[in-house]
């Protein structure tokens, strides 16, 4: 027989749907934010082009990633609540927590390198776009290695 508290409520497998869900929006449209981002600061010379790449930024940023964030940070809590918090005791559950917050920050960086991109002139370098993906790509893999392995 199962461990009641091991079996999944409805209400954790929907929070849990939307949390993923919401990774996948806010992580991924990171991930290719940063390399729109790069390839803007490298390729957009004109300003025709500047102007369509900030426009594609913009969208992605409002219409994918904080959206994606609202989701992942909703359905998390949800999961929360609805499992009665066990994980909140759990060592690998605060470093994902901290990881997670790491991500914020750079969306937040991400948001404010949007802006200096559109108010700068075609270009204009931003050199840490580079060093953000590969870290986004290193949290990643790291905040998988702590959900799979949980080692602490």
């Amino acid at each position: 027989m199962l461990d009641p508290r091991l079996t999944w409520s409805t209400d954790h497998r929907i929070g849990w749907m939307i949390h993923i869900l919401g990774i996948i929006l806010w992580i991924g449209g990171l991930l290719y934010l940063t390399r729109l981002m790069l390839f803007h600061s490298k390729n957009a010379t004109t300003d025709e082009t500047h102007a369509l790449m900030v426009r594609l930024e913009k969208r992605l940023f409002f219409v994918a990633v904080t959206p994606g964030l609202i989701l992942a940070l909703t359905g998390g809590i949800w999961c929360l609540l609805a499992y009665n918090m066990p994980s909140l005791k759990m060592g690998w559950f605060h470093a994902k927590l901290f990881i997670a917050v790491v991500f914020i920050a750079i969306q937040y960086v991400c948001m404010n390198n949007i802006f200096a991109l559109e108010k700068g002139p075609p270009g204009r370098q931003i050199p840490m776009v580079f060093w953000l993906h590969h870290l986004l790509s290193l949290l990643l893999l790291l905040v998988l290695i702590l959900i799979r392995f949980r080692p602490f």
